[in-house]
């Protein structure tokens, strides 16, 4: 790949993680041209920030195959 592709993916990946617009259109494959760059990161407060999921029971027994 060429610097210049480098760049331009880069800069969709900071767009992403900046903007929450731009990652609903990355999400939905609808991201048509590359984002202006990020510049800034929007502050992220306690209540903003997602609880962690469950763990995921361990101590089930896994399937077998069928043969």
């Amino acid at each position: 790949m060429s610097d210049t592709v480098l760049h331009e993916i880069e800069q969709a990946l900071h767009g992403v993680l900046a903007h929450p617009d731009v990652a609903d259109l990355w999400s939905k494959g609808r991201l048509v041209k590359t984002p202006e760059a990020a510049v800034g990161f929007a502050a992220v407060t306690p209540a903003k920030v997602p609880a962690h999921p469950a763990p995921a029971d361990r101590t089930a027994p896994k399937k077998q195959a069928r043969t």
